[in-house]
C-alpha cells in the first residue's frame, strides 16, 4: 500500500467518525494543513506515527510502510473500565478525568466481536430517556455506553454525549444553541430537554462511540 492509499484510508476513517482535522492537528501538535497533506499522501514519520498509534490505535508500522494491519491487534482495544455514577457524587472523578485505582472501578467489559478504537471508558445507561424505536440510536436502560473524552471546543451539534455535571452524568443528544449553551435532548419523547451552560454547569464531555446491550440469558 502506498502513501496515497494510506492517506485515503486515514481520511475515510476520521471523516466517517466525525473526528475533525482540528482535533487531529491538536493531538499531533501541528496544523490542519498538515493533516490535509497526510490525507493527500504525505508520508508519516516516526514521531507522528507513534502519536497516531497512541491516540487512535493505528499500527505505526502500517502508517509508515503500508504493511500489516491498519490497527494495533490487542485485546485491550476492546476492553473498557466501567464506572459507576457514585464516583461523580463522591468527588472521585473531576468531570471525566479518570481514576487509576483498580478498587474504584466497578468492572471491566470486553467484547471481542465489536471493534471500537480509541475508547477511554464506559458508563452504564441509567433510565429510559434514550430508548427509541430506531435500533441504530436506541440506548436501553442498563446498556454499557462506550465513550471517548473530548474537548468542549470539539462538540458536534446533533451527536450523542455523556455530560458530566455536579449532580452526576446524563447521556443525551447535544444541540448547541450558542457558544456557551447547549440543549440536551432525549430520544424518548416522554422526557424533557435540559438546557445547560457549558462554563457553569458542565464538568466534561465524552462522545458516545458504541453501545453494548446486555441481554439476560
Amino acid at each position: 500500500m502506498n502513501n496515497i492509499e494510506i492517506g485515503e484510508k486515514l481520511k475515510f476513517y476520521f471523516e466517517e467518525r466525525g473526528i475533525p482535522k482540528e482535533e487531529i492537528a491538536k493531538n499531533l501538535r501541528s496544523s490542519t494543513d498538515f493533516v490535509e497533506r497526510l490525507y493527500n499522501g504525505k508520508s508519516v514519520g516516526p514521531l507522528n506515527a507513534r502519536c497516531l498509534s497512541k491516540v487512535y490505535g493505528f499500527s505505526a508500522k502500517w502508517l509508515m510502510t503500508g504493511r500489516g494491519n491498519m490497527f494495533i491487534e490487542t485485546s485491550l482495544s476492546n476492553t473498557f473500565p466501567v464506572y459507576e455514577e457514585e464516583l461523580f457524587l463522591e468527588g472521585k472523578m473531576d468531570g471525566f478525568d479518570l481514576i487509576d485505582e483498580s478498587e474504584e472501578i466497578n468492572e471491566y467489559v470486553s467484547y471481542p466481536g465489536l471493534r471500537v478504537i480509541n475508547g477511554d471508558f464506559a458508563l452504564y445507561m441509567k433510565g429510559y430517556s434514550m430508548e427509541c424505536d430506531n435500533p441504530k440510536r436506541n440506548i436501553p436502560n442498563g446498556s454499557v455506553v462506550c465513550l471517548r473524552e473530548c474537548d468542549t471546543d470539539f462538540i458536534d451539534s446533533g451527536d450523542t454525549y455523556a455530560i458530566a455535571t455536579q449532580n452526576g452524568y446524563m447521556i443525551r443528544r447535544v444541540r448547541k444553541v450558542s457558544d456557551d449553551r447547549i440543549v440536551c435532548e432525549a430520544y424518548n419523547g416522554e422526557y424533557s430537554d435540559v438546557e445547560l451552560s457549558i462554563e457553569d454547569d458542565v464538568l466534561g464531555f465524552a462522545k458516545v462511540i458504541g453501545v453494548i446491550t446486555l441481554h439476560q440469558a
